[in-house]
């Protein structure tokens, strides 16, 4: 084989010097040819087609063009031949494509431009130099055919890039008056028609393209006419025509054209489908969303590489998503990072995700929005702005029952936003206000903030935020912590966090809390740079009021009236003003108890206790209830001395108190009056201590009943979690062992290719090692046969003479001889060359079938691995998953057998008073 490729080069060679030598007259060819070749050319011009017009004259005068321009030098030789006229048959008649695409005559001298222009294209046509020899009319005529096809298309894209649009509408105008031979041919009219219907967009007149090109795909009235404008149709002319149906927002025509390609089998490229889609999705009047997902299903399908336009593809999710379709489109959703993103196609993207996240859309939102995060080509502004929106909307818009879903889309959002180091908000002290999450001290807090330190900030407005939070949701043990960790820290606390948490401490009412209320407003009261408002001291106030600290009531009562100045608010204060009188009649200070008492009488209402009307009624209300309760207890007691004997003691415990009744039964009243005031204090202090110590387990049971169906949320809401990872940790192994299954499918192959490769490799080197056999047992028979021509050459000298034996004793080789053993040690060289490269290649290929079953298998270990570790997350997930249904079953029976707990009325003044 290698020889016969040697000596077919070595010929092409010989071939080639010859051809060097040769002239080529083609001029003579063209002018003087033999009669006998005329008669042959007119019998193959009769066999072949007949065009339907008759020759004219422009005709023959554009055949016989050839012999002026050859000239009267090259002309005196002969006498010019008659040329025979032969024209081609045409796919219509003269004037019938021009009458599909009719218009106005164009200007003057843009015909005669066109003009000028044809005429050259005439004489290219005409050049002799591209006759060839013997060549019969119908052969010209072919000829001639096909070259002007690629002329008049060049033409024409010339004039289109100097923008001389006016130039191809001539051309269009005037083509079969300057041509007539080449009338009808579809091929000349399908690109007249292609760059026309271009020129026309160009000079943005859509309509005039709608209506000149309407027949190619309109069904009208005459058959023959749709079927020679359907004729005419081209993918580069479909594609123009959808240009502007775009423009135009025809969705109908857009459906026309598309129908009839179908029909005619002309190619849709994936322009003609953006522009299509742009029709669809534009028109007003189009409400057929099938048509718009079966288009966008056939680019992907149809189209092998192609995806739906990006920048129609926002529009497309919008109002797939819209009417329900979004599991549908989301199959040809794709989004390549590489993809380039105009200004337009941005803002798209922006609204198209915006709607998704007010119809709930979740799955195809998160797709969307990761896969323009994603992208290269996207800018950063688009980012950042999509990114805020929809993490400020997941967490504003959360309500109890979508709590859980949306936070966790909007941790989601966030760890993204940190990944590409977005910020949270449009200012540093702005990026964790609105952030919502359950956690068990500031410790979490923190940590949450750690974990995304390119979009949170933690400090101090986040402290202060997160208390502020954690009285809002009644975390009393969460804004303990907080406030522990601000002071180990040192972080500052603003005013508006304290004011907050004073409030809360104080509604609370347990003695514990009222401590906390009074030493932060002795903290703030002894800060001189923190001046104290008048809740907060109204506040410290009441809270040191209940805690019997009269002289803390004093000293911040006179602080803040001298700190107030001319404003004078306290004297629209009547709760601090009545807890001011209070503490300075149990400090004895009579002067300053009369002058608070007729500021009290003075003012009308504050805004705490109601109007001071309201007040008085209540005081004489609980007056009378305690004569009244006098009255009774006179009448039991006068009831009680007429009895003669008593009931026992009920219980044990109070038979020790038995004397003391006795006594107390049958004393007068001026024994009576000769106890002495600190038993009675006694009696009244203990009673209040056992009461307040009922009131705050009381108040504890009823704030432990407020956090239990908090704590039953939370455990449904780790339910639904532990079962949302265990299916996604199902298919995560699904996934695994189809990965594996393709792993050992693909070692498999790669074995097969390399047993297949090795036995190649030895059919080869066989093949090889017979080859070089033969051609050695070729060259031993050569130099055999050459040594026996020469010995018989010798015997014959012998018998001539001496001189001719002493001539002939040496071997002599010819030039020849020289040449072709050089010849055949070349292609012995090329033979070991090919031989060798082939064998590098296997070689090669070998080694890359064995590296690539090396990752194969250290993918499979890795996936097995990876596999385990699922299987033990798995059996771990199944047994949380199990705990914390039994832990919410328990509850669940707790929270059934449960009573609710009626509060008692706060102790009030009178009903201490009455105790008294």
């Amino acid at each position: 084989m290698l020889a016969e490729v040697a000596r077919r080069r070595s010929s092409w060679l010989r071939s080639l010097t010859t051809a060097r030598r040769l002239s080529r007259p083609l001029h003579l060819q063209a002018t003087a040819r033999p009669r006998e070749d005329e008669e042959e050319d007119e019998e193959d011009g009769a066999k072949g087609p007949r065009g339907r017009g008759r020759p004219d004259a422009h005709s023959l005068s554009f055949h016989l063009q050839l012999h002026a321009d050859v000239g009267p030098s090259r002309g005196n030789a002969t006498l010019p031949r008659r040329t025979e006229d032969v024209k081609l048959r045409a796919e219509a008649g003269a004037g019938e494509f021009p009458s599909l695409i009719s218009s106005g005559s164009p200007a003057k001298k843009n015909v005669e431009r066109a003009r000028a222009s044809l005429h050259k294209m005439a004489r290219e046509l005409a050049d002799p130099r591209a006759v060839v020899d013997r060549e019969t009319g119908f052969q010209r005529a072919r000829r001639q055919l096909k070259a002007a096809t690629g002329k008049l298309d060049r033409m024409l894209y010339h004039m289109r890039q100097r923008q001389e649009f006016a130039q191809v509408e001539a051309v269009a105008f005037i083509w079969e008056q300057e041509f007539p031979h080449f009338a009808g041919q579809r091929k000349h009219w399908s690109v007249i028609c292609e760059h026309y219907a271009w020129a026309l967009n160009s000079q943005q007149r859509f309509q005039d393209v709608v209506d000149k090109f309407s027949s190619c795909f309109r069904e009208q009235g005459d058959a023959k006419r749709a079927a020679e404008g359907a004729s005419l149709l081209t993918p580069r002319l479909a594609q123009s025509v959808f240009v502007a149906l775009g423009h135009v927002r025809d969705a109908t025509g857009a459906l026309q054209l598309l129908d009839t390609m179908r029909r005619h089998d002309v190619h849709v490229t994936k322009v003609s489908y953006f522009h299509a889609l742009n029709a669809l999705l534009h028109d007003e009047s189009f409400t057929d969303f099938e048509s718009v997902m079966h288009m966008c299903e056939e680019i992907v399908t149809t189209l092998p590489g192609e995806n739906v336009p990006l920048s129609l593809l926002p529009m497309i999710m919008m109002t797939a998503a819209a009417c329900g379709e979004s599991e549908r489109a989301m199959k040809f959703y794709s989004h390549p990072p590489d993809m380039p993103m105009s200004m337009f196609t941005e803002f798209r993207f922006e609204i198209c995700l915006q709607q998704l996240n007010q119809l709930g859309e979740d799955a195809m939102l998160m797709e969307m929005y990761r896969n323009l995060m994603l992208s290269s080509k996207a800018s950063r502004d688009i980012k950042e702005r999509v990114s805020k929106y929809l993490f400020r909307k997941r967490v504003a818009f959360a309500t109890s029952s979508t709590r859980s879903k949306r936070l966790r889309v909007a941790c989601e959002i966030l760890e993204i936003m940190d990944e590409h180091k977005i910020p949270a908000g449009n200012e540093h002290n702005e990026e964790d206000k609105m952030v919502r999450l359950t956690v068990k001290g500031a410790g979490d807090i923190r940590k949450f903030f750690l974990r995304y330190t390119h979009s949170l900030d933690w400090n101090a407005f986040a402290l202060c935020e997160a208390i502020v939070a954690g009285v809002r949701a009644h975390r009393a043990d969460l804004v303990d912590n907080l406030f522990v960790y601000a002071l180990d820290s040192g972080m500052p606390i603003k005013y508006a966090a304290l004011e907050q948490v004073v409030v809360y401490y104080y509604r609370l009412g347990l003695i514990n809390d009222l401590e906390r209320v009074s030493d932060m407003v002795h903290a703030l009261r002894l800060n001189k740079h923190i001046p104290l408002g008048i809740a907060v001291t109204e506040i410290g106030m009441a809270a040191n009021l209940r805690l019997h600290r009269y002289n803390e009531v004093v000293i911040l009562f006179e602080d803040f009236s001298s700190l107030d100045g001319e404003r004078r608010r306290v004297l629209q204060r009547r709760f601090m003003l009545k807890t001011v009188l209070e503490a300075y009649t149990h400090l004895g200070r009579g002067d300053e108890a009369m002058a608070i008492q007729a500021v009290l009488n003075q003012t009308e209402s504050n805004l705490l206790d109601g109007n001071g009307s309201i007040d008085e009624e209540e005081t004489e209300e609980e007056l009378t209830i305690h004569d009244d309760d006098e009255e009774d207890d006179g009448e039991e007691r006068k009831r009680g001395d007429d009895k003669e004997e008593l009931l026992p003691a009920p219980t044990e415990a109070l038979v020790v108190f038995e004397p003391f009744v006795q006594w107390l039964l049958s004393a007068a009243a001026d024994e009576l009056t000769s106890l002495p005031d600190e038993v009675f204090l006694g009696f009244k202090a203990e009673t209040e201590g056992e009461f307040e110590a009922a009131w705050d387990q009381l108040s504890c049971a009823r704030r432990e009943w407020e956090t239990l169906d908090e704590k039953l949320l939370a455990l449904q809401d780790e339910r639904d979690d532990n079962h949302e990872r265990i299916a996604l940790l199902e298919r995560r192994i699904i996934k695994l062992l189809q990965d594996r299954d393709l792993a050992i499918a693909e070692t498999y192959t790669t074995q097969k290719q390399i047993q297949d490769a090795e036995f190649f490799k030895a059919r080869q080197q066989q093949r090889r090692q017979q080859q070089e056999e033969e051609e050695r047992k070729a060259r031993v028979a050569s130099v055999m046969r050459k040594l026996l021509l020469r010995r018989s050459s010798g015997e014959s000298g012998n018998t001539s003479g001496s001189d001719s034996l002493a001539s002939n004793s040496t071997p002599k080789f010819t030039e020849k001889d020289v040449q072709r053993l050089h010849k055949e040690l070349a292609d012995s060289k090329v033979a070991a060359a090919v031989a060798k490269a082939e064998r590098d290649e296997r070689r090669h290929a070998v080694r890359r079938a064995e590296r690539r079953c090396i990752e194969l298998k250290l993918a499979l270990a890795q996936a097995s691995a990876e596999e385990d570790d699922l299987q033990v997350s798995f059996q771990q997930l199944t047994r949380a998953r199990r705990s914390s249904v039994d832990h919410l079953q328990q509850i669940s029976l707790f929270s059934a057998a449960a009573l609710p707990l009626q509060a008692p009325p706060a102790p009030t003044a009178g009903l201490r008073a009455s105790t008294g």
